[in-house]
């Protein structure tokens, strides 16, 4: 027998087999083809509301802490945090409809733990210490198309994101061109005069920052225009020279003065800086930057055989820097731009 009509003997007698197959594997192809459209609409969901949250952490981290009332130092303002997490989150579209957050949806404010990447929720309280992160979860039911066949009218997905404002970091800037000792303010309190010599007692040097040469003419240039200071990131190098170097601490005397003049001096004599925190070997020639410190000065002596600035760190209050990102140690100044951790 010839093998073509085989095969028609064989088709004509398992066609209604053949048939029921062919229908069995259609439909689980088109369910396939279904689950895959419906699994890429969740993939695009999932995608828009992290954004979502991404956003709406972001912005709630930047008003985590705030100074509320123009005092120059902040205050913790877990209310206008989650207010704005919710704006953020009613501002962003899921499948071609703006979001609205919900009753299933979680604002919470705390800390955030780099060594154990974990997050701590502490609420609303007023010790700013406690706030350096906004977390928002957001969670929405998915309707399907063709995953229902099996079922499945809707997917729940879960998004979660996390904003930290830590210590001033990267694009960080100082007041005055003045840096602090890093090994002395992680022993303790630098105390309350600021000494300037050249015998290596020094808890601060004059600095140019990443300005070279760094001597007397440079040094005096930041201090009468402060708006010329340059921004840092943690890890540079700054460039130092030491000494009292008396033209320098009557630049200084004047740049008070004018803070007095301007209102920026308290009834209790303290002008409120930041300081860069260096950490050097060689307390002539460079250091690396390590973070920001709130520093209060409150005389600039320039005569006499106790030549030097005088103040105290500042443990009653955090200032922010308004253009610093975090990651530097924390020395009382706050970032002012919050970064996404996950």
């Amino acid at each position: 027998m010839r093998l073509s009509t085989r095969f028609k003997q064989l088709w004509k007698g398992d066609r209604g087999t053949i048939a029921a197959l062919v229908a069995v594997f259609l439909t689980a192809f088109i369910g396939l083809m279904g689950a895959g459209i419906d699994l890429g609409l969740l993939y695009a969901a999932r995608g828009e509301m992290q954004n979502a949250a991404d956003s709406a952490a972001m912005a709630a981290a930047a008003e985590l802490v705030k100074d509320l009332d123009g005092d120059s130092f902040i205050e913790t303002n877990y209310g206008g945090s989650e207010s704005t997490a919710h704006t953020y989150v009613n501002n962003n579209p899921l499948a071609k409809e703006m979001l609205a957050w919900s009753e299933r949806d979680l604002f919470e404010a705390g800390k955030w733990d780099f060594t154990t990447k974990d997050f701590t929720s502490l609420g609303d309280t007023g010790n700013t210490d406690d706030l350096d992160a906004a977390r928002v979860t957001l969670n929405r039911n998915v309707t399907t198309y063709f995953m229902r066949i099996f079922g499945m009218d809707t997917v729940g997905v879960q998004v979660i994101s996390t904003g930290f404002l830590g210590c001033s970091g990267d694009g960080g800037k100082a007041d005055v061109p003045i840096a602090i000792n890093y090994d002395i303010l992680k022993a303790g309190n630098p105390g309350d005069a600021l000494i300037l010599n050249s015998e290596n007692f020094e808890n601060i040097q004059w600095t140019t920052f990443d300005v070279w040469p760094s001597n007397t003419n440079s040094v005096k240039a930041f201090i009468e225009d402060p708006d010329s200071i340059p921004v840092m990131n943690i890890g540079d190098t700054m460039n130092l020279t030491n000494g009292t170097i008396t033209p320098l601490l009557t630049a200084m005397e004047n740049a008070y003065n004018l803070a007095l003049g301007r209102g920026e001096v308290n009834a209790a004599g303290e002008w409120h800086v930041k300081l860069p925190v260096v950490e050097w070997t060689n307390p002539s020639v460079s250091g690396i930057l390590r973070g920001f410190m709130h520093f209060k000065i409150t005389e600039v002596i320039t005569t006499g055989g106790d030549k030097c600035l005088r103040g105290y760190w500042a443990d009653n209050g955090d200032m922010v820097d308004e253009g610093a990102g975090p990651g530097g140690e924390c020395f009382g100044v706050r970032a002012g731009r919050p970064a996404l951790i996950n």
